[in-house]
Formats: C-alpha cells, structure tokens, sequence
C-alpha cells in the first residue's frame, strides 16, 4: 500500500470523514503480504543463525554428536532461565517500536506503551511459576545427564513426568513458530532457548527416575539374597 495513501486514510479517520471500521477495511484491501513476508523471513533467519551458531558452538556434525550432548548443571538452569524471561522485556519493546516506525500502527492507534507495560508485567508475573516449576523439575534429578536420555522402562511417575515435559515442549513449539512468523526475533531466540531447558530438565529427572528403580532393584536383591 503507497504511503501516502495510508496516510490520507489515517488523516481522514482522525479527523472522523471515516469510521474506524471503514479505516481498516479499506487498508484490508489495498495492503501487500511484504510485511507479513518480511517479519517470516527475518524471523526464520533468525532461528537459522541461532541453530547454525549452536551446531558450530558445540561441534555437532552428525546426529551422533548430537545424541552425545549433555546438559549443564542445575545452577545454570535457574540463572539463564530467569534472564531469557526477562529478555522478552527488551524484546516487546524492540518489537512494538519497530512496527510503529515501519507505520503498522495509524496515528489514532492506543500507544504502543500499552502493549510493552502490559507484557512486562507479565514476565514479571510468569518468573514466579516458572521458578516454582524449575524447583519441582530439579529438586529429584541427575545433572550431568546425557540431553535425550530414554528410560529403558517406564512406570506410573516415569509416564506422568514425559506427559508434563511433552506438554511444555509443544506449547514451547507453538510460542517458537508464532514468534517466526511474527518477526519476533528476541522471542524466536527465547523460545528456542527453552527447547533446550525443557529437554535438560526432562533428562535430569528421566535419569533420576532410573537410577532409583536401579537402586531399588539393586537393594530387593540384597535382601532377597540375605
């Protein structure tokens, strides 16, 4: 859509010779997928440069080097998890300001402070129950642990913790692919980010779980031998 044109729009809107709801209709009809396809790709970009960047980090040419990796220990969790909440901060201002600047918003629009409080608060808000879900996860759990550790045989705890894990993961993957096609690049990095912490977490306590079992078999066997 030519901008000056949008701006006329805008300008007969504010001045009320259209309505809002004309305002927006006839944007509708004479605005270009660029954008939207600008915000895909750069976002895609994004999480390209990030995974390219890990592979070359960690030494990972094969799916086997991939299998070998193992998580950090547990402090780490609670530290880096806390600062990639808080980078969506930064990350909400970036992005409302970069799409006023590209002129998403019309002049008559609520201000784009609304939006960055309103999600700060938020994250202020979500670092409580993910704390309290990172104290859960850690408290019974193996660290150093390989990161796609599989138990050899599952029970009743074993099945609860895979199903909790497996719901994070999925919405995580939705926040991820919202974020691309958004053009959310901080959110992108972060999302991905948690891939990794959920998958960490789902192998400290996978090892946890098969180590107990282990030890319990271990110890019915003494008694059983005595």
């Amino acid at each position: 859509m030519d901008a000056e044109e949008k701006e006329r729009f805008e300008l007969d809107c504010f001045d009320g010779k259209i309505t809002k709801d004309v305002y927006y209709a006839e944007v509708a009809k004479l605005t270009t997928p660029k954008n939207k396809l600008m915000d895909f790709g750069s976002g895609l970009a994004v999480f390209s440069a990030m995974m390219l960047a890990f592979l070359f980090a960690t030494k990972t040419a094969t799916w086997g080097d991939f299998m070998k990796h193992s998580t950090k220990k547990k402090p780490f969790y609670y530290i880096a998890s806390n600062i990639a909440l808080l980078l969506l901060i930064l990350g909400s201002f970036w992005y409302y300001s970069y799409r006023g600047a590209r002129g998403d918003y019309p002049m008559f629009a609520d201000s784009i402070g609304i939006p960055i409080f309103s999600e700060a608060l938020a994250m202020f808000i979500m670092l409580i129950p993910m704390n309290l879900f990172l104290l859960l996860a850690l408290t019974q759990s193996k660290m150093p642990a390989q990161l796609l550790y599989w138990l050899k045989h599952h029970h009743t705890r074993g099945v609860v913790w895979e199903v909790v894990f497996g719901l994070c993961l999925l919405l995580n993957v939705i926040c991820l692919v919202a974020s691309i096609f958004g053009g959310d690049h901080v959110s992108v990095i972060v999302n991905a980010f948690y891939i990794y912490v959920i998958l960490s977490l789902r192998a400290g306590k996978m090892l946890f779980l098969y180590s107990s079992d282990d030890s319990a078999i271990e110890k019915t066997s003494m008694q059983n031998s005595h």
